[in-house]
């Protein structure tokens, strides 16, 4: 079907069938199946990817709601995902598994969905969540038809690291899951809004592909980039050492390491 296929995608940044992969996606890369009609374009790419990892791998998409900071209650079941068409379509697909974090809460299928639904509910990137878990469990993180600025892992390790731009704020409200109704709070290291804190992995990019931890490659018309959890974090960390601002906009003035 056309020239474009995920499996040749996933392999050309060394995505292996049997891996445990967080994909972040733009809904656009479903648009190279031209020969389906426009309706039926993204189910068939969800589905092709599934395939790729049936029956060993694992795929984790990120269907965060933000609920508690829009003072909304979260609802596991129905509370759209806010983080696009990709994420909000595999969220809704009947073999997918939905964690149960009012903000930050993600979807999960395949071998190892089970492990990675379990995290707090009361912090959002520190110890117990399911960040920290991308970084025992070596997850690949994976950006496909998107930028690496898309990686949310990145939070984990600015928690991790205490940057000063960002800092705690707590948030309560109800998380209704099924029949069950908890009383939640939960806490968020939230941007400081008066420094340009907009995420940029530009530094973190040139050094990860200078040693061969992350991997480039196409998706058809659109880009693929994979890099382990472990590799990210050692990159990032290092980064933030030299330079606090190293992995937001404020502080990355030009493209040189």
């Amino acid at each position: 079907m056309d020239d474009f296929s995920i499996d040749k995608a996933f392999t050309s940044v060394g995505v292996k069938s049997d891996d445990i992969v967080m994909v972040h996606a733009d809904a656009g890369v479903a648009g190279q199946y031209r020969e389906l009609s426009a309706n039926k374009r993204l189910d068939y790419l969800i589905n092709q990817i599934k395939a790729y990892f049936r029956p060993k791998g694992t795929v984790l998409v990120p269907s965060f709601s933000y609920s508690f900071t829009k003072n909304e209650n979260f609802h596991v079941d129905s509370t759209p995902s806010d983080v696009g068409l990709f994420s909000e379509r595999f969220r809704q697909g009947k073999d997918v598994k939905r964690s149960s974090h009012p903000i930050f809460s993600v979807c999960a299928w395949g071998k190892s969905a089970d492990d990675f639904l379990v995290g707090t509910k009361f912090d959002c990137f520190g110890p117990s969540t399911f960040f920290e878990m991308l970084f025992k469990r070596n997850v690949k993180l994976v950006a496909l038809g998107c930028s690496i600025n898309s990686i949310t892992f990145v939070h984990y390790v600015e928690q991790k690291s205490c940057v000063s731009y960002r800092y705690f704020k707590s948030f309560g409200g109800k998380v209704i899951i099924g029949g069950q109704i908890l009383d939640v709070n939960t806490r968020y290291f939230v941007r400081n809004r008066k420094l340009n804190t907009d995420c940029n992995l530009i530094l973190l990019s040139k050094l990860a592909t200078k040693r061969k931890m992350l991997s480039t490659g196409s998706a058809g018309r659109f880009p693929i980039a994979a890099i382990g959890a472990v590799d990210f974090f050692d990159v990032a960390t290092e980064l933030l050492d030299k330079n606090e601002y190293s992995l937001i906009s404020e502080g990355v003035v030009n493209d040189e390491i």
